[in-house]
This record gives C-alpha cells, sequence and structure tokens, in this order.
C-alpha cells in the first residue's frame, strides 16, 4: 500500500514564505493509518536554510501538499507519536513520492530538510519557534478555535497510530 492524499488542496498566503491550509490536509500512510493537518495550519512551504533557497522553491502547486504534510508533523512530532528522522527522511520522501515527484527530487528535498533539522531543531510540542507560525486552528467542523498543541492532544494518542477513527473528517 502506498500514501495518498485525499480532498482539495487550497492554501492562502499570510506573510513572507508563510501560507496557511483554507482545508484540513488529509492523508495515508503506507501502513494504512490516516493522518490530518488541520484548517489554518500555518506552514512555510518547502523547508531548507537560507543558503539553500536558491535549490529549493517555497511552493510548487500541487506537490506543496508534502510540504504541508511535513511541516505538520515536524512541528508536532513528540504528540503524533512520530520520530524526528523519520518525519524527516522516510515519511517526507514517501509524501512526495505520493504527489509525484521523482527520486532524483525527493532525495535532495529530504536531505536539505535533515540539514534544517540539525540547524534548528524543532520542539515537536506543537509550538514554533516562529511566533507568526503559531497561530490558531480549528476542529473538523470550524466551530472551535484552538491552538495546535491543543488539536493534537484532541485528535491524536501519542503512539504513532495516527488520526482518531471515530473523530475522522470526511
Amino acid at each position: 500500500m502506498s500514501w495518498t492524499f485525499t480532498g482539495k488542496f487550497r492554501i492562502e498566503a499570510v506573510g513572507h514564505r508563510l501560507w496557511r491550509l483554507a482545508l484540513p490536509l488529509i492523508y495515508d500512510d503506507d501502513e494504512g493509518r490516516r493522518w490530518v493537518a488541520p484548517r489554518k495550519f500555518v506552514f512555510d512551504g518547502w523547508s531548507a536554510p537560507r543558503f539553500m533557497w536558491w535549490l529549493v522553491a517555497p511552493l510548487s502547486g500541487e506537490r506543496d501538499r508534502a510540504a504541508a504534510q511535513h511541516d505538520f508533523e515536524r512541528q508536532c512530532f513528540q504528540l503524533l507519536g512520530l520520530d524526528l528522522a523519520d518525519v524527516d527522511g522516510y515519511r517526507f520522501r514517501e509524501a512526495m513520492k505520493a504527489v509525484g515527484m521523482w527520486g532524483i527530487k525527493r532525495y535532495p528535498k529530504s536531505w536539505a530538510s535533515r540539514l534544517q533539522g540539525i540547524v534548528s531543531r524543532p520542539r515537536g510540542d506543537g509550538t514554533h519557534k516562529d511566533e507568526r507560525r503559531n497561530a490558531f486552528v480549528y476542529d473538523e467542523f470550524g466551530h472551535e478555535r484552538i491552538s495546535l498543541r491543543r488539536w493534537c492532544q484532541k485528535y491524536y494518542d501519542p503512539d504513532g497510530r495516527g488520526y482518531r477513527k471515530e473523530r475522522q473528517v470526511i
């Protein structure tokens, strides 16, 4: 089984090299686990150290699903029960493969992300060092405005099993 992204993908610009999900990002991994990034989650496109920006364009259309998925997992890896090396390596490469990116492009982007992780290690607790990225997100019905940390605690168990099935977004 391979990774699949489902649903529409819409983003809104919110600042210099920052975008926000207009709709939840839904994807299933190769083990059949569902993962959901919430509506209004703020991400920075394709992450790489500043000196590598010439290599990694911040946005590239439909393939940005992989960048948003990766930023969500990096920012919340502890709450989701994931390992950071796995998020930057295998999981990121599989997401890029799912959106149709060739292997020759997947590996440099994955390596650039791992280098970025060494330069600025994420907290993994749903917060970000850049306060602009700590915006509120919304529950699946769009009614409740809560922090990303609280959203992850509400919809995920810290055991790496993915999104709670009984609260699945359709």
